[in-house]
């Protein structure tokens, strides 16, 4: 796994190193797994040589899901009005799964035995990582790479 490989590509030089690296994995059977959240940076001559997976923001259900995960013993009513409470507040933008899996840290550091009101006070006061702008920007971006 390499995360945010843009940085490995970002001149020619090291687009020609990195592309040749990848033509070394496939041939001796070796899965890469690349992300970044900038796939426009990427050299062209990388990208033809990938298969490209867009993945965006979470959805409801992803988010309940990542809830139950690092909150022991979440009942579902308490994951689906934590849920809204997130969804309530991206209106446009969004929280970014790590940034969900933050405020879930430290609701649980703050002691209290109501984790759920915990959360939901953090969401309230948290602003979204992820901007409509930064959305928007993605989304154009997955359709020109949809084109190469």
């Amino acid at each position: 796994i390499i995360d945010e490989f843009d940085d490995y590509g970002s001149d020619p030089e090291g687009a020609r190193i990195f592309a040749d690296f990848i033509k070394n994995c496939a041939q001796n059977n070796i899965t890469l797994l690349l992300t970044t959240n900038n796939p426009l940076n990427i050299d062209r001559s990388i990208l033809e040589q990938t298969i490209n997976v867009p993945v965006g923001t979470s959805s409801k259900k992803d988010f309940s899901e990542i809830l139950k995960f690092y909150i022991e013993d979440l009942k579902q009513d308490e994951s689906d009005e934590i849920t809204e409470a997130i969804m309530k507040k991206a209106q446009g933008s969004a929280f970014s799964n790590s940034q969900i899996k933050r405020l879930c840290a430290k609701a649980i550091r703050k002691g209290s035995t109501n984790i759920k009101d915990n959360i939901i006070q953090l969401v309230q006061a948290t602003p979204p990582e992820i901007s409509k702008k930064e959305l928007d920007k993605f989304n154009r971006e997955i359709t020109e790479i949809k084109v190469i």
